[in-house]
């Protein structure tokens, strides 16, 4: 492995309610970066991160994992998280240490209690939050249910970057409205091909890519300016918006994944991390830590109120 530098590193904290593919996924992210040669599963209990007794046992994280990968020139420290609140300790210790946080919802379940809780310690914490739709493979899944949940329940705008042409158990392709490609999969592995969008798609792409130039052009005076003279903005100028929205805890790009599958890692992880802000940002996270953790996590939890009440 290259050495790198300070600027080079990310420390990303997998977060999201139990069940929602935080290990399967970070299995994945090992598997495309060429750590692991192979993807382990939950199931055969030889995951990198599910590696004691008693998380095999019964069949979910206990303790929070760090593993890395290598992608595009970054080393990315990625840290496993427990869903349960039960083990929300082991969250605390990992945000203090984190850059982002990437939010895995259960494509379908949506917005559950879990991700209230989890939400509610991002926000005590001020940490920005990329989400991910996973398991778009499912029966049951539903990408659009999925993101509306996220947006009646949260106060950070979700923005669409990626969304699923065909989800359910023939899942298989996605579009990236920031792209505007379509990439479909020819294999568990991650192997990909691009595509232009179909035609019955274009319309909703090109609606979608019109939301996230504004989200983006929200953020910067220069940029507003430059979408009411030109009328829309470079893909470039709108990593550099959406990174100040995301760094400001206002704005959430959404991007979507079957990590059983490995289906949309690596295009997730490219259009992701312009958007993940520097460590120096958080330099005042050091004093909300000291604050919360002089509390019991039931009453840090309290103070949001009640569950029904936006967390973020």
């Amino acid at each position: 492995m290259k050495n790198y530098s300070a600027k080079e590193i990310k420390n990303i904290v997998l977060i999201g309610a139990p069940g929602t593919g935080k290990t399967t996924l970070a299995e994945a992210m090992a598997f495309e970066g060429k750590v692991i040669d192979r993807r382990g599963s939950i199931e055969a209990n030889n995951t990198l991160s599910d590696n004691t007794d008693i998380e095999h046992e019964y069949k979910r994280s206990i303790y929070s994992t760090i593993l890395f990968t290598e992608f595009m020139d970054r080393k990315l420290n990625i840290i496993d998280c427990p869903g349960s609140d039960d083990f929300c300790g082991s969250l605390f210790s990992a945000f203090k240490v984190g850059d982002v946080g990437v939010f895995l919802f259960n494509a379908q379940n949506g917005w559950e209690v879990g991700s209230e809780i989890q939400a509610r310690y991002a926000r005590l914490l001020q940490k920005p939050v990329i989400g991910v739709v996973n398991q778009l493979d499912a029966e049951k899944a539903s990408f659009e249910a999925t993101v509306e949940s996220i947006r009646a329940s949260s106060r950070v705008k979700p923005v669409i970057v990626q969304y699923p042409v065909n989800q359910g158990p023939e899942f298989n392709a996605f579009i990236d409205v920031l792209l505007m490609k379509m990439y479909r999969f020819k294999d568990n592995d991650g192997h990909r091909e691009e595509l232009e969008i179909p035609a019955e798609e274009l319309e909703k792409a090109q609606e979608l890519n019109k939301e996230l130039v504004e989200m983006a052009a929200e953020h910067d005076e220069a940029l507003m300016e430059l979408y009411f003279d030109k009328g829309t903005l470079t893909q470039d100028d709108i990593r550099s918006g959406l990174k100040i929205g995301v760094s400001k805890r206002e704005v959430m790009p959404i991007f979507c994944t079957s990590g059983k599958r490995g289906h949309s890692f690596r295009p997730k992880a490219r259009r992701s991390r312009p958007t993940r802000p520097h460590p120096p940002w958080h330099s005042s996270s050091r004093a909300r830590w000291n604050s919360i953790s002089a509390r019991s996590p039931i009453s840090a939890s309290s103070e949001a109120g009640s569950p029904r009440e936006r967390s973020w």
